[in-house]
């Protein structure tokens, strides 16, 4: 079974199954507007919107538990990766590629491998860009 689609029990109505796919997806994708086509057939922003704010509780505790389902494996990968570079370190001859690849991935893992281009002026000042448009 997909993680998209719930256990439909028996004593939920059509539209509350049609509710908790909205909740479910929304929380994934972040986007009210295209859970609500994707769960309801139709494009509407409004819609989507006022959806969202009358689940706005179920969607809470979908986030709540997405959180913590997060940090336990993000924590559980940094703890693996902190062991493998230790044991890299610290065998007979040490493994510092090794050891560098496992901080690498810690780094990966918290986002912190990204680079981050700052387009300034001079002396700091916004950038100013010049368009000239070249007739053919």
């Amino acid at each position: 079974m997909s993680r998209n689609k719930i256990q439909e029990a028996p004593e939920l109505n059509e539209q509350e199954i049609r509710d908790e796919r909205f909740c479910r997806l929304f929380v994934e994708i972040g986007n009210a507007t295209k859970a609500y086509a994707a769960v309801y057939g139709r494009h509407d922003p409004n819609n989507a919107w006022h959806n969202a704010k009358r689940l706005k509780t179920r969607i809470l505790e979908l986030r709540a538990l997405h959180a913590e389902n997060h940090a336990i494996t993000v924590g559980h990968l940094l703890d693996e990766l902190e062991e493998a570079r230790l044991a890299a370190l610290g065998a007979a001859v040490p493994q510092a590629s090794a050891a560098a690849a496992a901080t690498l991935g810690k780094a990966k893992i918290l986002g912190m491998d990204k680079q981050v281009l700052e387009h300034v002026g001079k002396d700091g000042a916004p950038l100013n860009i010049a368009v000239n448009f070249v007739k053919p």
